[in-house]
C-alpha cells in the first residue's frame, strides 16, 4: 500500500535512510529538508515545491516527477539515479545535479535556468520544447544559463529543440561538436 501526504508544508526534516514505501506527494512544500539515501523508489510527486532541500543517494528510478507542476528551487542531487523517472513539466531553477545516473530519463517538459552539473551523463534526454495531452501548453524549457563545464557527456545524450545559446558546454567542446558527434552515431 503506497503512502499519501497532502496539502501540507514540510520543514527542516531529515529523511535519511526512510523508507516511503512508494509515496504519493500531492501540494506538498519541503524546504530545507534532507533526503539521505531515502527511498523513493515509484515515488509520485504532483503539484510539490522542493525549495532549498538536499537529496543526497537518492534513487528516484520509475519515480513520477512534476505532474501538475511543481518546482525544485537552490537544490543539491547528489549521486542520485533517475533511471526510468517520468518527468512531467518540473520547474528547475538553481540546482545543482552532481554525479547523478540518468539511464533513459527522458526530461520531456522540464524546465532547467541556472542549474549546473558535473560528472558523466548517459542516455539522458533534453527537450526545448515537449507537448503532449498530459501537458498541451507546456512551456519551452530556456536552458537558461545551464553550466555542463564540469560534465561529461556520454552516449544517448540529446538535447532535441533546446536552445543552448546561454548553456556552457563541457570544457573543451562545444555543443556544436557534441550535436554533429551525435548524428554521426560517435556519441
Amino acid at each position: 500500500m503506497k503512502s499519501e501526504v497532502k496539502d501540507c508544508s514540510l520543514q527542516q526534516i531529515n529523511f535519511t535512510r526512510t523508507d516511503l514505501n512508494h509515496p504519493i506527494f500531492t501540494n506538498v512544500i519541503f524546504e530545507n529538508c534532507l533526503l539521505d539515501r531515502t527511498v523513493l523508489d515509484d515515488a509520485r510527486f504532483y503539484g510539490c515545491d522542493f525549495i532549498d532541500c538536499t537529496f543526497r543517494k537518492v534513487k528516484f528510478e520509475a519515480s513520477t516527477i512534476g505532474a501538475h507542476g511543481g518546482a525544485y528551487r537552490n537544490c543539491i542531487f547528489e549521486q542520485c539515479k533517475f533511471g526510468q523517472a517520468s518527468f512531467y513539466n518540473p520547474e528547475f531553477v538553481g540546482c545543482l545535479f552532481e554525479q547523478c545516473r540518468w539511464n533513459g530519463a527522458d526530461l520531456n517538459a522540464s524546465f532547467f535556468e541556472n542549474c549546473r552539473f558535473t560528472g558523466k551523463l548517459d542516455d539522458v534526454r533534453f527537450r526545448g520544447r515537449y507537448e503532449s495531452d498530459l501537458y498541451p501548453n507546456a512551456r519551452p524549457n530556456p536552458m537558461r544559463n545551464v553550466d555542463f563545464s564540469e560534465a561529461q557527456l556520454g552516449k544517448y545524450v540529446d538535447f532535441t529543440d533546446c536552445d543552448l545559446s546561454s548553456a556552457i558546454p563541457p570544457t573543451g567542446r562545444t555543443f556544436a561538436e557534441i550535436r554533429q558527434a551525435a548524428m554521426e552515431g560517435e556519441e
